[in-house]
């Protein structure tokens, strides 16, 4: 019974070469079809997601249009940020005489490159402080002009505002803000 028979031997052979066919099978042809699979099923997924992406910026207008505004905005906030400083400061100041606002100093501190970049540019934030007077409508035309009109990027950080007594309408502010220019590089 040690011996096995020659049909026995045939099956024997016939199996290993089955499964080696199925190894060689599984390692040759199933795993590498099933990596470009998923690749292909994550650049489907990435392609779905920018395709999502297009639509909301299109908002169901038509693609050229939607192309055409979004350059135009592009345009923009370029030139709010190619503002030199002497405008910037100018800027400010000219702003508040049209609502009867008195800047008693304006303070700029010492401008930060950001690590973000612009393609050809640095972006830096200039810090400013500076402190107002005027009546209580006329800074709220101001800060809405600064955060609405205003030809340059910036951000207000902080504003603290203070009165003389009670019913006064001449108020103080101390304001700290950040506008945002580009240099070519």
């Amino acid at each position: 019974m040690n011996e096995l028979t020659k049909e026995q031997k045939k099956i024997i052979y016939i199996g290993v070469i089955l499964a080696a066919s199925l190894v060689l099978f599984i390692f040759f042809i199933y795993a590498p079809q099933q990596r470009k699979l998923r690749q292909i099923r994550t650049e489907l997924s990435r392609t779905e997601a920018m395709v999502r992406q297009i639509h909301q910026l299109t908002a169901g207008r038509d693609l050229k249009e939607a192309v055409k505004d979004l350059n135009l905005e592009l345009k923009n906030v370029s030139a709010k940020l190619l503002i030199q400083e002497e405008s910037l400061i100018n800027n400010l100041t000219s702003q508040a005489k049209a609502p009867r606002i008195d800047i008693r100093d304006l303070d700029p501190g010492d401008k930060i490159l950001l690590p973000n970049k612009a393609i050809g540019y640095d972006v830096y934030e200039l810090p400013l402080a500076m402190n107002i007077t005027g009546e209580y409508r006329e800074i709220g035309e101001y800060f809405g002009r600064l955060s609405d009109d205003f030809p340059a990027l910036i951000r207000i950080n902080k504003v603290y505002i203070s009165g003389k007594g009670s019913g006064n309408v001449n108020l103080s502010a101390s304001v700290n803000l950040s506008a945002y220019l580009l240099k070519e590089q």
